[in-house]
């Protein structure tokens, strides 16, 4: 026979207890890229060494509260994003940089396109979190 609870679904909500902080107190610093659907970007970010976390969301827009379904409709103004929190003594936000514009490729020339993936939601960029962040990614490609 089997439990009593096979075949059900099961749902569980996950807090980290402990999560990587980049602050003024920290080593650890923040940098925040928008290419296109931001799995794959996430992906590209979580297998350079010196990233510590990633987090998926979205940036910009009007909404305090977005779902998925509101930005797919385009009027929310969100783009979808990921923010990496990495260690600046083992990977460079030059680094960080370089990924982006390796993830983009040609749709670097295309607006509001990365790939497939079309749409205002997904459109590109860098979004600094300080001045010497600023001064970098405008020297890149």
């Amino acid at each position: 026979a089997n439990p009593e609870l096979a075949g059900e679904a099961l749902s569980i909500t996950v807090k980290l207890l402990e999560e990587p902080i980049a602050d003024a107190y920290s080593v650890l610093s923040r940098a925040t890229f928008a290419a296109g659907c931001f799995w794959g970007i996430e992906l590209a970010y979580q297998r350079e060494p010196g990233v510590i976390a990633t987090k998926v969301g979205y940036t910009q827009g009007t909404s305090q509260a977005p779902t998925y379904e509101k930005v797919c409709t385009g009027t929310t103004g969100h783009t979808e994003a990921v923010q990496v929190t990495y260690d600046p003594n083992e990977v460079s936000y030059e680094r960080l940089c370089e990924i982006f514009w390796d993830r983009l490729g040609e749709s670097r020339y295309k607006l509001n396109q990365v790939g497939n993936d079309r749409g205002t939601q997904y459109r590109h960029g860098i979004y600094p979190h300080d001045a010497e962040q600023s001064k970098i990614a405008l020297a890149t490609p």
